[in-house]
């Protein structure tokens, strides 16, 4: 056409180009818009609430089949402990990191209504549950479980293990209302702590009024029956010879209300013995060395029990090495006969003079013949 002036008869049109249609899988997940409702730190409390009465009965069997099996080995009731409270651990452990691989949630948190995810880009690995799982929750219990409690205060209400491990917990429908069960829960878990400390102020009360009760009663049985004076060192030795010899002729100390008893004492053993007065005892001394037996047993001739003192002489006993050694060849012998030793403690023994030396006590169950022995053994060093 030809232009007619300076006008044209058409516009021209002004063509743009067209911006390329976003891919969604390019975007990051922080650009998305999405319903995300993170869940705080009562309603976890509640789910772990949950979780633990879940762990309630398989954890009782677990650690009971263990707890008979160390037992039924002899490895003494401390070892015992220590290993069934490692496997609990480890049984809560393996629940927790099973359920949260799987499920993304505990039977607690799905009880709620809550699940973990990943903070980042992508889904919940495996290597984020278990470093939650462990290192992060050691981390979060071992300072008084503040680790815990960080999920009340942080952006994202991620706890501690949360941070560590780049994952935080969620609502997986934030805007459903609680179901009955999960309210049920929840009251559960609120009330608990204050019975918890509601139980413990009463068990203290019942406690101290126990204790209060049964001090009264031991001083008014004090009042009613007086104790019987100990004998001192000023009472003379009795004379013994190195024959087996009974004597029952000793200082007799009794009243109308407390059995009758005997005193044996003898200043070169350092103490003295009161004993019930239908007892014996027999006295022995080595003349190859001096080691004194002193043997309380019942008026019987059938002897089921009694009471058996040695002191050791010579030049050895004052040897650091003798005590130790001592004990040793006791311990050694009574496993000879297919024994077992338990309760093996040190002690403070205190002398009437003041002074105080460590020993050791234990008890030994062994057989002899068709008779199964138990005895209770108490070793004091007295030096020279």
């Amino acid at each position: 056409m030809e232009p007619i002036g300076n006008q044209v008869d058409y516009a021209e049109p002004s063509v743009q180009p067209i911006p390329p249609i976003a891919n969604s899988a390019s975007v990051p997940s922080s650009a998305v818009t999405e319903n995300i409702k993170y869940a705080g730190f009562w309603i976890r409390f509640v789910a772990y609430f949950i979780d633990g009465l879940v762990l309630i009965i398989p954890n009782f069997i677990i650690k009971f089949a263990i707890g008979v099996l160390l037992l039924s080995l002899a490895l003494g009731s401390v070892v015992t402990s220590i290993i069934t409270a490692i496997v609990g651990l480890l049984v809560s452990w393996a629940y927790f990191a099973f359920m949260t691989t799987k499920y993304q949630a505990t039977l607690g948190k799905m009880a709620v209504g809550i699940k973990v995810i990943s903070d980042k880009e992508g889904n919940l690995t495996k290597g984020q549950v278990i470093l939650r799982e462990t290192i992060g929750k050691l981390l979060s219990s071992i300072i008084l479980s503040l680790g815990y409690i960080t999920a009340a205060f942080t952006k994202k209400k991620q706890a501690l293990h949360d941070m560590i491990a780049g994952t935080a917990v969620i609502y997986k429908e934030p805007n459903k209302k609680f179901g009955v069960g999960a309210i049920v829960a929840i009251i559960a878990a609120s009330i608990l702590p204050l019975l918890m400390v509601v139980g413990l102020v009463v068990w203290l009360i019942l406690a101290g009024l126990i204790f209060a009760k049964n001090k009264a009663k031991t001083a008014q049985d004090n009042a009613a029956n007086p104790s019987i004076s100990a004998p001192t060192a000023s009472q003379p030795a009795e004379d013994n010879t190195a024959s087996n010899q009974q004597n029952t002729s000793a200082t007799n100390n009794q009243n109308n209300n407390s059995p009758a008893t005997n005193t044996f004492h003898d200043d070169s053993l350092g103490y003295s013995i009161t004993y019930p007065q239908d007892w014996n005892y027999t006295k022995q001394t080595d003349p190859s060395n001096g080691d004194v037996k002193i043997f309380f047993s019942p008026i019987s001739n059938n002897v089921a029990a009694g009471i058996s003192i040695d002191k050791f002489e010579g030049t050895n006993v004052s040897k650091p090495s003798f005590f130790p050694g001592f004990v040793g060849s006791l311990e050694k012998e009574i496993t000879n006969l297919n024994g077992k030793i338990s309760d093996e403690k040190d002690f403070i023994y205190k002398f009437d003079d003041g002074t105080a030396v460590t020993g050791k006590h234990f008890k030994g169950e062994f057989t002899q013949g068709s008779n199964t022995a138990k005895e209770w053994i108490i070793a004091i060093p007295v030096g020279n």
